[in-house]
C-alpha cells in the first residue's frame, strides 16, 4: 500500500523538517519504548510460520483423537460386560450396597507451597484393597481411576474453549469427547462425574449447559438458510460429509450436526444426573472447595482503609466497575434487523443484496464465529473498553459493532460505531469494515480511521503487515479484528500511528506533535463519539449506549476534567462542560433497573 497522504489535517506535522535538528538532543533524551504491536513498524520481521503450527496442531489433534478413542472403547466395552446392576455414586460413598464396600475419600495431593489446587495436580483415590487383597469391584475400581486420573480435567478444559470454531478447528477429538462424556452420562457408577466435583470450579454438565445458547445460535442460522435453500437440509448429504471452508475448518458435518449432538448431549447429562438424585448440588452443601475463603468466612478479615487494605474509595470504584461488567455483558450479543438501506441502516447493504445467496461453507463458517460472539467472555466487556455486536438472522453475512473507547486515550468513554460485512469469498478474504462514527464524513479520528470510513489494518488487508500479521483463512477472526481495533488503533498515541512517525517517538518534538494531535482527536470524540451519541445512538445499540454512558457518568466526568487540564484550550474546557450537564441529566436506563 502506497504511503497515504493526509487529507485535512493541516495540524499534523511533517518530522522531516525537525528530524535534523533535533538529533542530537534525542540521543540525550530517555525515549520513551513504544509497545509492540501498536502503530507501524518496519515489518521487518518474518512473523511466525502459520502454516507449521497448523501442521503441528493437526498432528497433535491426531494423537489425542488415538488417546481418546481407546478411552471411548474401553468404556463401551466395560459398559457391555459388567454384571453388577443398579450400582451408583450413593451406594459406593456411603457403603450402602449389599457387600458393604464403600469409596474410601478422595485424597488431595498438596503441593510444595500447600495450596491444594486443581491445575498441575491429580485427585488420588486409594480404590485398591491394602496389600492386594480382596476382590476388586470393577465399576468402583473405574470410578477411582478416572476421577483421579487426568480425563475429567481434560474434558473441563476442552468444553470451556466453547467456541464452535474452535470446535471446527478439532472437529474430530470433539466428536470423540462428545462420545466419551455419552458413555459416561449412560453409564449409572459415572454419572456424577459430570457434576460438581471437588475442587472444580465449572463441572462438566455446567460448561455443556453454557455451550447450548451458541450452539442454538448454530443450528438456528443454518436452519434458516436450509430453508431459502443456501444449505442442504440436515442429513442431505450423508452422516460422514463434512463440509471444510478455505481455511480448512470443519463446517460441522455440513449441517451443523455437531452443534446439535451438543445439544442433545447436554439434555442426557441433565437427565441422568436428574435420574439419579444430583440435581441441584450433586455432591450436598459444602463438598465443593473454593479456591478462596468464603466472603462471610470468620477467617477472612474485613478490607480495612490504609496501606496495607482496601479504602472506601477504592472499594466504590470496584463496586461501580463490578456492577458496570455486569449490566452490560448482558447486552453484548443480540439480533437486530438491518434496514435495506445504506444511508440510515447497514453500509454494506446495497453490496450484500448484489451478491445474492452465499455458499453453504460461508453460511456456516459465519454461523460459528457469530455463534462464537453470543459465547459468554468471548468478547471483552470492562468499565475501561468494551466491544458490543449486533446480528441480522436473515442477513446473517452483516454485522455491527460498538466499541467504547479505552481510558487514558483521547477516545475515553466515547462510543464508535463498524459496519462489517463477510463477502462471498470468505474467509479466503478478509471480511470488510468500514467506520461510521465520522462526523458525517468530517472526522479522521486516527492515521488508520479515514473520514470516509476506511479501516487501515493489516488484519483487513488494507496495510501490509510482516507474516503472522495479515489475514489468515486458518486462524483469522473476526473477533481478532475487533480487538486489534479497540487496541491497537483506540489507542493512547495515535499520531504515531502515522507510518515513519515512530521515529521520533518520545522525543520532546514529537511528545508535542503527539499532545497537539490528542487534543483534535479529544475535542472530536466529545462532539461525537458522546455528545452525537447520547442525541442519536447507533441502530440496534439504544440501550448499550443509555446504559453506557448512565453508569459511567461519574468516572467517566472525572476524567474528561484531567485530560482537559493536559490540553487547557477553552474550548476544550466548553466541551467537558457541555459532556458533564448532559451526563448528568441522564435518567437511569430500564436495563439497569432489571439488571440490580
Amino acid at each position: 500500500m502506497a504511503r497515504r497522504k493526509k487529507k485535512g489535517k493541516s495540524w499534523m506535522a511533517n518530522p522531516a523538517n525537525w528530524l535534523k535538528g533535533d538529533r542530537k538532543k534525542k540521543e540525550q533524551e530517555v525515549v520513551k519504548s513504544q509497545a509492540k504491536g501498536t502503530g507501524y513498524s518496519s515489518y521487518q520481521h518474518k512473523g511466525w510460520d502459520v502454516k507449521a503450527y497448523m501442521a503441528a496442531q493437526r498432528e497433535k489433534d491426531k494423537q489425542i483423537q488415538l488417546v481418546l478413542e481407546k478411552i471411548c472403547s474401553e468404556l463401551k466395552r466395560l459398559h457391555t460386560i459388567t454384571t453388577v446392576q443398579g450400582r451408583n455414586l450413593p451406594d459406593l460413598l456411603v457403603g450402602a450396597t449389599s457387600s458393604g464396600s464403600a469409596l474410601p475419600p478422595v485424597e488431595m495431593v498438596e503441593r510444595e507451597d500447600g495450596l491444594v489446587a486443581r491445575t498441575g495436580v491429580r485427585r488420588k483415590r486409594k480404590h485398591s484393597p491394602e496389600g492386594g487383597s480382596g476382590p476388586v469391584d470393577p465399576l468402583s475400581d473405574l470410578y477411582a481411576v478416572l476421577e483421579g486420573s487426568a480425563l475429567v480435567p481434560f474434558l473441563e478444559s476442552k468444553l470451556q474453549a466453547n467456541s464452535f470454531l474452535e470446535i471446527g478447528r478439532h472437529l474430530q477429538v470433539y466428536r470423540v469427547i462428545i462420545g466419551i462424556v455419552r458413555e459416561m452420562a449412560g453409564q449409572s457408577c459415572l454419572v456424577s462425574l459430570l457434576g460438581n466435583l471437588p475442587d472444580q470450579k465449572s463441572s462438566l454438565h455446567s460448561l455443556l449447559q453454557g455451550m447450548e445458547g451458541q450452539a442454538r445460535i448454530m443450528v438456528d442460522r443454518i436452519g434458516k438458510a436450509s430453508a431459502n435453500g443456501s444449505v442442504p437440509k440436515p442429513g442431505k448429504a450423508g452422516p460422514s460429509s463434512d463440509v471444510v471452508d478455505a481455511g480448512g475448518i470443519a463446517v460441522q458435518g455440513g449441517d451443523g450436526q455437531v452443534a446439535r449432538d451438543f445439544l442433545a448431549l447436554s439434555k442426557e447429562v441433565t437427565q441422568a444426573l436428574k435420574n439419579t438424585g444430583y440435581l441441584p448440588d450433586i455432591n450436598g452443601s459444602g463438598s465443593v472447595r473454593s479456591d478462596s475463603p468464603s466472603p462471610s468466612s470468620s477467617s477472612s478479615p474485613s478490607p480495612v482503609a490504609g496501606p496495607s487494605g482496601i479504602g472506601e474509595k477504592e472499594k466504590e470504584v470496584n463496586n461501580d466497575n463490578n456492577t458496570y461488567e455486569s449490566v452490560m455483558a448482558q447486552l453484548q450479543f443480540d439480533s437486530i434487523e438491518f434496514e435495506n438501506s445504506s444511508k440510515t441502516g447497514h453500509s454494506f447493504i446495497t453490496e450484500f443484496n448484489k451478491a445474492g445467496n452465499p455458499s453453504s461453507q460461508i453460511i456456516f463458517r459465519v454461523a460459528q464465529e457469530i455463534s462464537s460472539l453470543a459465547a459468554p467472555n468471548s468478547l471483552p466487556v470492562t468499565a475501561s473498553s468494551s466491544i458490543f455486536v449486533r446480528s441480522d438472522d436473515e442477513k446473517s453475512t452483516l454485522l455491527k459493532a460498538v466499541i467504547t473507547g479505552p481510558e487514558e486515550t483521547p477516545y475515553t468513554g466515547g462510543v464508535f460505531e463498524f459496519d462489517i460485512y463477510f463477502p462471498n469469498m470468505y474467509p479466503a478474504v478478509p471480511p470488510k469494515v468500514t467506520f461510521k462514527t465520522t462526523g458525517n464524513g468530517t472526522v479522521r479520528f486516527n492515521p488508520n480511521l479515514y473520514n470516509e470510513g476506511k479501516v487501515c489494518l493489516s488484519l483487513l488487508g488494507t496495510w501490509e503487515g510482516a507474516q503472522g500479521e495479515q489475514w489468515n483463512a486458518e486462524t483469522s477472526t473476526i473477533i481478532q479484528v475487533l480487538i486489534s481495533i479497540q487496541s491497537l488503533i483506540l489507542c493512547p498515541e495515535p499520531y504515531y500511528n502515522e507510518p515513519g512517525f515512530e521515529r521520533i517517538y518520545g522525543t520532546s518534538a514529537g511528545n508535542a506533535e503527539s499532545t497537539r494531535y490528542n487534543e483534535e482527536v479529544f475535542k472530536n470524540s466529545l462532539k461525537f463519539a458522546i455528545l452525537g451519541q447520547l442525541s442519536s445512538p447507533p441502530e440496534g445499540f439504544e440501550e448499550v449506549t443509555k446504559a453506557h454512558f448512565y453508569l459511567k457518568r461519574h468516572s467517566l466526568i472525572k476524567e474528561l476534567e484531567t485530560q482537559q487540564e493536559v490540553y487547557k484550550g477553552k474550548d476544550v474546557k466548553k466541551l467537558v462542560a457541555e459532556v458533564k450537564a448532559e451526563l448528568l441529566k441522564l435518567e437511569k436506563p430500564g436495563v439497569v433497573n432489571v439488571s440490580n
